[in-house]
């Protein structure tokens, strides 16, 4: 066994360690073709010196400008295949990034959506990656690809290197890359404004040309020239055959909504103040969010400039007004409580509170006591205030589950982890006899039971 003077002697000698450098001053234009939508450099052209076994490090620090806000895919090419992760980065802007080389070979095992659990937020991009997974102890050739390229967009590396430890996540930028309206400087498109007296313009101009459109909704967004049964509030029926929502007057209706209709769209700041040529003033009053992580508004900034401080009301029937005019008849998951109680939409609202503390990619602890007492109590802080409210729709329990395909990871992570009772009901289901199918199945019949019950 080593001693632990060994063992901080071989810390010490892997920190450090120096960069290898893969490559250096590298542009590829994206031309949207199969043929031209990749470009890879193989390790052993790249130099004598460069390792084919990367297990021995850490990261790989990518410094890169794209000039364009599709993502693209920074590739890895080993004897087991290729590995990709995808990048989406400032625009027009140098940016340092730090990637874990355990994003490429571990499948994530912690978050309850597939966003928290694969999308990894940092301070000048974001990135993710779904597999496939694989050792990085032999690899051939690094590269970089574009699906479905759009304005033949470039890509810059100015470097790529392995690294033994982080210089952190940075923007490589000293000019602002945000106006004070919240633009993004470094592009242009169709009705980007100059300064806010043109915009203060576009909104006078909404004012005179926002009308109703004439999609035959009645007043709940249900279509008036349909009749089925009214019973006050939304339900479902299955009319010749296909399954409608109805209205509450008894018209069917199609969901036509969008998410995050609300007065603040929140952006951080965190180790990236620096961008902005200007942040939201400071007397504004700050969301819990933003006390947790610091966090501004620029759209709820611009929402003041045009209604004064005394905004909700005027914000509401713009808000309602727009959806009219567009076509739309539903707020969707995440909109603001303001529009909801206003009672001139539909909504949906998310059902918060329900999971236990043991989850499963955010799946509950199901057989427990803890999850039923938990939903009990989330239907009566957050039901009850609504169920005789004419415009709810319905609730959403959960969103973008990272379950799927994931079956046996899922089964697995019950079976290996600590005591609870959904871990002695699936071991009680499997005594009978073990296998992949087995697992997979009764993944299933949990996921579904968590639903159900939470529905009870």
């Amino acid at each position: 066994m080593l001693s632990l003077l060994q063992f901080t002697a071989g810390l010490l000698l892997a920190f450090l360690k120096p960069d290898i450098t893969l490559l250096e001053n590298k542009q590829v234009t994206f031309k949207g073709n199969l043929e031209a939508s990749e470009r890879y450099w193989d390790l052993g052209a790249l130099g004598a010196s460069i390792p084919s076994d990367w297990s021995s490090y850490r990261f790989l620090i990518l410094e890169v400008k794209a000039s364009t806000p599709q993502r693209f895919q920074l590739k890895i090419y080993t004897s087991e295949g290729v590995s990709p992760l995808y990048v989406h980065a400032f625009q027009n802007a140098w940016v340092r990034a730090v990637v874990p080389l355990q994003m490429f070979t571990t499948p994530p095992g912690h978050g309850s959506t597939l966003s928290d659990v694969f999308n990894k937020q940092r301070a000048g991009y974001f990135m993710f990656h779904w597999g496939p997974y694989m050792p990085v102890n032999q690899v051939k050739a690094v590269g970089v690809a574009m699906p479905e390229p759009i304005g033949d967009p470039t890509v810059e590396i100015r470097a790529l290197r392995l690294a033994a430890r982080s210089p952190g996540d940075a923007v490589l930028e000293n000019d602002p890359l945000v106006d004070l309206l919240g633009q993004w400087i470094r592009d242009q498109w169709p009705d980007k404004v100059d300064h806010l007296e043109e915009l203060q313009n576009a909104w006078k101009q909404e004012e005179t040309q926002l009308k109703p459109g004439d999609f035959g909704y009645c007043k709940f967004g249900g279509y008036r020239s349909t009749q089925a049964k009214a019973t006050g509030f939304f339900r479902v029926e299955q009319v010749n055959g296909i399954w409608w929502i109805v209205d509450p007057d008894g018209h069917l209706f199609f969901s036509a909504g969008a998410d995050v209709m609300t007065p603040r769209m929140e952006t951080p700041i965190r180790d990236r103040q620096a961008v902005f040529s200007q942040l939201p003033p400071p007397d504004q009053v700050p969301t819990e969010s933003e006390r947790m992580r610091p966090e501004v508004s620029f759209f709820h900034w611009n929402i003041i400039r045009r209604f004064g401080t005394s905004w909700e009301n005027p914000w509401v029937d713009l808000t309602a007004r727009r959806m009219a005019a567009w076509g739309l008849n539903t707020a969707g998951n995440w909109s603001s409580s303001v529009l909801f109680d206003s009672q001139r939409v539909p909504y949906t609202v998310p059902l918060d509170g329900w999971n236990t503390q043991q989850t499963y990619f955010g799946l509950p602890d199901v057989y427990s006591d803890e999850f039923v007492k938990n939903c009990e109590g989330a239907a009566q802080l957050q039901c009850a205030k609504r169920k005789k409210d004419p415009y709810l729709l319905g609730y959403f329990i959960g969103n973008e589950p990272p379950w799927p395909g994931r079956e046996e990871a899922l089964a697995e992570m019950i079976l290996s982890g600590p005591d609870t009772a959904t871990r002695r009901e699936f071991q009680k289901q499997l005594t009978a006899g073990d296998s992949s199918d087995k697992r997979k199945a009764l993944a299933l019949l949990f996921r579904l039971t968590s639903f159900l019950s939470t529905w009870e």
